[in-house]
């Protein structure tokens, strides 16, 4: 596991980040790969998207939303894996 070496600015100590999927994707003549990670909250999403101005969804509600490129390959990710 990862743990975040920067300062939360949400108030509570970061969670350990734990590698969830890799993707490879192309914007016009750029590769980038994005990695992204998972990470338990312990009780604390609610703070952590109070403070962030944001909202929890369950992962499922994903596929309603619109989402472009490399986040849509993320979001299939999550699908697939029905993680919540």
């Amino acid at each position: 596991a990862y743990r975040a070496e920067i300062p939360s600015p949400l108030g509570f100590t970061h969670p350990a980040l734990v590698p969830f999927v890799s993707l490879k994707h192309s914007i016009t003549t750029n590769r980038i790969t994005l990695r992204s990670f998972r990470a338990e909250l312990n009780g604390e999403a609610k703070a952590a998207a109070a403070a962030l101005n944001a909202k929890w969804l369950p992962v499922g509600d994903l596929a309603a939303l619109p989402f472009t490129g490399a986040h849509a390959k993320l979001r299939a990710a999550l699908l697939q894996k029905g993680l919540s």
